[in-house]
């Protein structure tokens, strides 16, 4: 089987963390729009690839891990935090 060229490792990781962060931001700006289930979905299936990627860095012994769990967190964060609690009400 042949190796991975260094520089095509290289843009695949990126692809892969540019497909995470872009799955979180549609997933955090659909809410209440028709794309919202679209937007989901992808949501769900970058954070599949992305938690791939992670272990396969961590497996495989290389860094970048490091910047790939960064990733995995920060769309979690996007998914679960209240950015609009300005626009309702307080309630108590």
């Amino acid at each position: 089987m042949e190796e991975l060229h260094s520089s095509s490792a290289i843009w695949l990781f990126t692809i892969v963390q540019l497909f995470g962060w872009i799955g979180g931001l549609c997933a955090r700006f659909s809410t209440g729009s028709r794309h919202q289930s679209v937007c989901h979905t992808l949501f769900m299936l970058a954070l599949v690839v992305v938690g791939f990627s992670t272990c396969m860095s961590l497996f495989l012994g290389s860094m970048c891990w490091l910047l790939s769990a960064a990733t995995l967190c920060s769309m979690v964060l996007l998914a679960i935090c209240d950015f609009d609690r300005h626009a309702r009400p307080a309630t108590i």
